[in-house]
C-alpha cells in the first residue's frame, strides 16, 4: 500500500536510495562511530522532515532509503 503525500494540486509518493561512503571506504563505521553515525542521520531527517524508510549500515558504507516532500530541498 502507498503512502501518498498529497497537495492542493498534487499526489506523489518521492524515495531516494543514498548511498554514504567515508572517504577510501575505510572500515571506520563500527562501535560507537556507527552509533553515533545512526543518531546523526536520524536527526538530520528530523530537521528537515524527511522519513527513513530503511537504513543498513555496514563498516564502510550506509544505505538509506528516504522519502521527502517535493516542496523539500534536500540538498
Amino acid at each position: 500500500m502507498h503512502r501518498y503525500q498529497l497537495g492542493s494540486h498534487t499526489k506523489t509518493d518521492l524515495k531516494v536510495h543514498l548511498v554514504w561512503i567515508p572517504t577510501y571506504r575505510k572500515l571506520v563505521l563500527t562501535g560507537q562511530v556507527a552509533i553515533r553515525t545512526r543518531d546523526i542521520f536520524r536527526q538530520i531527517a528530523l530537521e528537515h522532515e524527511i522519513d527513513i524508510i530503511s537504513g543498513k549500515e555496514l563498516s564502510d558504507h550506509v544505505h538509506l532509503i528516504i522519502s521527502y516532500h517535493p516542496t523539500q530541498d534536500i540538498r
